[in-house]
């Protein structure tokens, strides 16, 4: 069971580009859901340009408070 990630504070609005275009596909997907595992927010931005893609993306954002850990996700 993977932990289940929720919207932390929003990114401030002079992050970069890639940045901006990948946070926008995540805040859709918890937006739609209310929450995502790791790995369902790491394959929807899977194209983002990151020596880690996805990965590195996703762990980026907990990093900056963007997204948080909510506790188990259950799917």
């Amino acid at each position: 069971m993977s932990v289940r990630l929720v919207p932390g504070k929003p990114p401030e609005k002079h992050t970069a580009q890639p940045n901006r275009e990948s946070w926008s596909v995540v805040a859709a997907v918890l937006a739609a859901y209310g929450g995502a595992s790791m790995n369902d927010l790491v394959a929807a931005v899977s194209q983002h340009r990151h020596p880690d893609g996805g990965t590195g993306f996703i762990r980026y954002c907990l990093k900056q408070g963007w997204l948080k850990e909510d506790g188990p996700s259950h799917h």
